[in-house]
């Protein structure tokens, strides 16, 4: 089962969500592998540095194209077929030049296609680091946590995210069969993705193909407008979305309104208590250090687990 933890807007508190939901399924032995897919800024491993019991890092890179001026004709078949306007060709003074503007160019492969010459070859370009790292917080089991870095100055981050969804899920098909729930026997596995905020290319980059989002909101005027965004982004993709109040006040009735309006379900109210606050601030998992936030949690557990 693979869930998504989304917002409409940054400070929501997706990644808590995550870190702790992760948690809560790792003591109810159901095997994790936790994607923080807001690659310009990760932030998941901050609070599981200290149980890192295994580390590797791999680069991401996306396939461009390389021009064999040699072969080519200066036909302009590819610059007309780039929407992107990421190549043109010219001649000076009947020398073939060409431009090449890699960071607009979005990896389709027509420009292979379309030369008649065959001048063009494929080549890579490096956007990233993909990390996979082994978290032992418990006895048994384990976290998988797998997050991708943007390189600096990179401007498209959805196909780093896309690279990360792929590599995670390499990863459990060679866990079939390795991985075993001591608590139950059935293997079962969830994948908690934390996305980036907002309702652009890459919240709809990490968010598609799951089975279910969790839309983490907070109680206020700006948080609800954002959270209306996110649901009709949801929407678009036809994925059942279920709402989680983050900071949750006297102030919920903002968010109830909206829900009425949009039939979906509140799933769980976590309350604005300062020391939550203050514990997150320091980089520790909530329910580790206040085990009775547990409670607030129970009704996400108890769905997820109907499910999986």
């Amino acid at each position: 089962m693979k869930i998504a933890i989304a917002s409409g807007k940054g400070g929501t508190g997706k990644s808590s969500v995550a870190i702790n939901l992760s948690y809560l399924l790792l003591e109810d032995g159901i095997n994790v592998n936790l994607l923080d897919c807001d690659v310009e800024e990760p932030n998941c491993h901050l609070f599981l540095n200290n149980n890192i019991t295994f580390e590797k890092e791999t680069a991401a890179e996306v396939i461009i194209p390389k021009i064999n001026s040699d072969l080519c004709i200066a036909c302009r078949k590819c610059a007309e077929f780039c929407k992107f306007k990421a190549q043109t060709v010219f001649k000076i003074s009947n020398k073939i030049e060409h431009l090449f503007f890699s960071e607009l160019c979005h990896s389709c492969g027509g420009c292979f296609l379309v030369c008649p010459q065959k001048a063009i070859s494929k080549s890579c370009r490096e956007i990233g680091k993909i990390k996979e790292k082994h978290v032992d917080l418990l006895s048994y089991p384990l976290l998988k946590l797998i997050y991708g870095e943007l390189n600096i100055m990179e401007a498209k981050s959805p196909p780093l995210i896309q690279k990360v969804k792929e590599f995670a899920g390499k990863i459990s098909e060679e866990d079939k069969g390795n991985r075993e729930d001591k608590n139950n026997g059935d293997g079962k596995t969830v994948t908690i993705i934390d996305a980036p905020p907002g309702t652009s290319c890459p919240a709809l980059a990490a968010i598609d193909g799951c089975d279910l989002i969790l839309l983490v909101t907070e109680p206020t005027v700006f948080g609800v407008n954002d959270l209306e965004l996110a649901a009709d982004m949801v929407d678009s993709l036809n994925i059942p979305y279920k709402i989680i109040i983050n900071k949750s006040d006297d102030n919920d009735n903002l968010v109830e309104k909206f829900i009425k309006k949009k039939n979906v379900e509140i799933l769980a109210k976590i309350p604005n208590e300062k020391n939550y606050a203050k514990a997150y601030s320091r980089g520790e998992i909530m329910v580790q250090t206040y085990p009775e936030i547990k409670k607030y949690y129970q009704p996400i557990m108890d769905y997820i687990k109907k499910q999986v």
